[in-house]
């Protein structure tokens, strides 16, 4: 028997094996237990009770009271109730996959920024006009409509509370550079409203839906994140894809929307009323020139500046968090000197600054095997303070940590004022991940390995190896204070 042969009689026996372990491991009578699937499955049942308008948090894998919550209201309410069992996951995700066939859900990355969600693409139409591009079904019952623009939009978001039904409680978040609003609209219609600040540029994402695109619209609006969406196909993953194929039977039908029958547009049908009152407000706001504000009153006492600690790879760059660089005009060391930004790496949520140099400490990335229960130590530093900042955990989990988009995950939380681009620091004080508040994993830190390719890419020279005993002193040095220039 050739070898050629024999490698794939082997790779076929054991795709067969892998099949039956996961038939027979499962019975579907036997209560749900989300501890077998993987975080990528765990993961697609979010998107799935998401469509199914049961789920409307992060598509994160981590699956947590909610999840579990959502679940269970979708066993009550599509069947006899009950404690969940593989049977019901098994239709959850038949479900699914249905929609995800019929309706094309592909993650979408935007190249002009860090964010990425799902769309239906299969079920929208794209037109584009300037700065705008919109997405609509053809019966106009689900519209996607992104915008670029200078100024913050927060009339665009007011316009939209101040149409919501009477008795709604709509969902509002407003940070420095994200403002989400989500309500029910007076005619019916649901409305989830996104703008992200991207170096200096709002995006907005305009969600819009009837009643039959609900869920469809609650799976985009979970789904948007500031990195890379991956798929969320059943068929890919290996015990759920096991379950839908099992059967043998066809999936489910999915309801496609009917035409339109009104011989109008329907997307300037559903652009009408406070959508396209907004849209034109904002658009003429932004077309007036900008006159000079006049100079508040001065505080009581001075805001405290936007930081962020940062961390010397080299005897010249330094590494934060993207977000100051996104945030602020210019960047300083906090008491010294302006750093110049040399690339902004959207993908893993870094900035590289050139500092003043040459630096006679600096930390190496960790070449260390990484995995569940190492040690890891934060190491920070605050604008009014001196002195460093440090606190220990573990990793509680490693995905692909030594290669390009690896991630490891952490328990010490999200980062506190000044914290934000902190490096993670093994036990032989080498970096082992960068600090980010990602909000939807907020204790996911881009890992060694990650951080080595952005360096490779931007040319950044960087060593890899262990901090040596003087880890602390090297620390000390190699970890700054970064602040918005004034």
């Amino acid at each position: 028997m050739s070898r050629l042969l024999r490698t794939v009689l082997f790779l076929l026996l054991t795709a067969l094996a892998g099949q039956a372990v996961a038939q027979t491991a499962l019975r579907l009578s036997a209560p749900f237990d989300p501890g077998l699937l993987s975080r990528d499955e765990l993961r697609t049942l979010q998107a799935a009770l998401a469509v199914e308008g049961s789920y409307d948090a992060l598509l994160d894998g981590a699956w947590g009271r909610g999840s579990q919550s959502a679940l269970e209201d979708w066993v009550r309410t599509s069947s006899a109730g009950g404690t969940p069992t593989w049977r019901d996951v098994r239709a959850l995700v038949r479900r699914f996959q249905a929609e995800h066939d019929v309706n094309g859900w592909t993650p979408v990355r935007h190249p002009d920024s860090r964010l990425s969600h799902l769309r239906p693409d299969r079920l929208l139409r794209q037109s584009a006009d300037g700065d705008e591009t919109r997405f609509v079904s053809e019966d106009g019952g689900l519209a996607i409509v992104t915008r670029r623009g200078g100024l913050r939009p927060t009339d665009l978001h007011e316009a939209f509370l101040a149409d919501a039904a009477q008795g709604a409680q709509p969902y509002r978040v407003r940070e420095e550079d994200r403002i989400i609003t989500s309500a029910r609209m007076r005619g019916g219609r649901h409305v989830y409203v996104r703008s992200d600040r991207e170096l200096g540029i709002w995006i907005t994402h305009i969600l819009l839906s009837d009643e039959a695109n609900r869920g469809r619209l609650g799976l985009i609006a979970s789904s948007f994140r500031r990195g890379p969406m991956e798929d969320v196909d059943p068929a890919n993953d290996p015990v759920l894809g096991t379950l839908i194929a099992e059967t043998g039977l066809p999936l489910p039908e999915v309801a496609s929307p009917a035409p339109s029958n009104d011989g109008g547009d329907p997307l300037e049908a559903l652009l009408a009323g406070v959508l396209e009152r907004a849209l034109d407000e904002l658009t003429e706001r932004e077309a007036e020139p900008r006159q000079p504000a006049a100079a508040p009153p001065p505080p009581d006492r001075p805001a405290p500046p936007r930081a962020a600690s940062g961390f010397y790879v080299n005897t010249t760059d330094i590494v934060t968090s993207a977000d100051i660089a996104t945030r602020c005009d210019g960047v300083r060391i906090a008491g010294g000197r302006d750093v110049s930004l040399l690339t902004v790496d959207r993908d893993r949520g870094i900035a590289i600054f050139e500092g003043p140099g040459p630096m006679r400490r600096f930390l190496p990335l960790s070449a260390r095997g990484t995995e569940a229960g190492a040690e890891v130590t934060t190491a920070s530093r605050r604008p009014q303070g001196s002195g460093l900042q440090t606190f220990g955990g573990q990793v509680v989990a490693a995905r692909g940590a030594d290669r390009d988009g690896g991630w490891i995950e952490h328990d010490l939380g999200a980062p506190r004022a000044g914290e934000l681009g902190a490096p993670l620091l093994d036990r032989d004080g080498a970096v082992l991940a960068i600090w980010l508040d990602d909000r939807r994993a907020a204790t996911r830190a881009p890992s060694a390995g990650a951080l080595a390719r952005a360096f490779q890419v931007a040319g950044v020279p960087f060593l890899s190896g262990t901090g040596g005993l003087d880890a602390s002193d090297r620390a000390g040095e190699a970890v700054v204070s970064l602040v918005c220039a004034r």
